[in-house]
């Protein structure tokens, strides 16, 4: 695949990346379960692994990655046009399609917001199969917010979003704290909830302590790998 767009995400350290088919390859059916990753393979060796931010059934596939090393700085260094060898879909993902008529809970920090972002573009092309649509998504700083233009969409297309920043500044009037800060305040539906969840192992784990505590049982608490 090549690399067609890219994109600065709020800090200089987060780029999307659109990978699109070239017109010489046949493309695949970009089918796959919201909450899957893909392996890219740099120029240069490197390789990683990268949560799909798009939604099945687009003509790409979109990738939201921070610099570090390996593959992720590797591909910061690449221009568009750049082509890349990329595995197919990979990993458990998040089969919402066992959950049809539940709400659907969403909790995510930093890039995490890459595989809801695919979860929530797919669930709304589906207004009938789900219930109430909830994100929560917390980030270091007001800065570090990822797709900005998406979350107004996702408010207007009725999706009760709320986010939390680590650290704010004179700018930022929401909530200060963690992401699981912000569970209290939800008017949730034990019985009838499924929640995704993504982010590091001390967030997992407090987001779960709260849900199961709240009523939520194991197996509606989503991880995507």
């Amino acid at each position: 695949m090549r690399i067609a767009k890219i994109a600065p995400q709020g800090v200089e350290s987060i780029r999307s990346f659109r990978l699109e088919v070239p017109t010489t390859i046949e493309p695949p059916s970009f089918d796959f379960v919201p909450g899957q990753f893909l392996q890219v393979h740099t120029p240069a060796g490197e390789s990683s692994y990268f949560a799909i931010a798009s939604a099945p059934g687009e003509p790409y596939y979109e990738l939201l990655v921070k610099r570090a090393q390996g593959a992720s700085k590797a591909l910061f260094e690449l221009p568009i046009g750049t082509v890349l060898d990329v595995v197919e879909p990979q990993g458990r993902g998040f089969p919402l399609t066992e959950h049809a008529g539940r709400d659907v809970l969403l909790i995510g920090v930093g890039t995490g917001i890459a595989p809801l972002r695919s979860v929530l573009w797919w669930t709304l092309s589906r207004p009938e199969a789900f219930g109430r649509l909830i994100l929560l998504y917390g980030v270091l700083t007001p800065p570090h917010w990822c797709y900005r233009d998406d979350f107004q969409a996702w408010r207007h297309a009725g999706v009760d979003v709320r986010v939390t920043v680590t650290s704010g500044d004179a700018s930022w009037t929401g909530p200060v704290g963690f992401v699981q800060d912000l569970l209290p305040a939800l008017d949730l539906a034990p019985s009838n909830t499924v929640a995704c969840l993504v982010g590091m192992k001390d967030m997992i784990n407090a987001n779960t302590a709260w849900l199961k505590a709240a009523g939520i049982p194991s197996e509606r608490i989503l991880l995507n790998f």
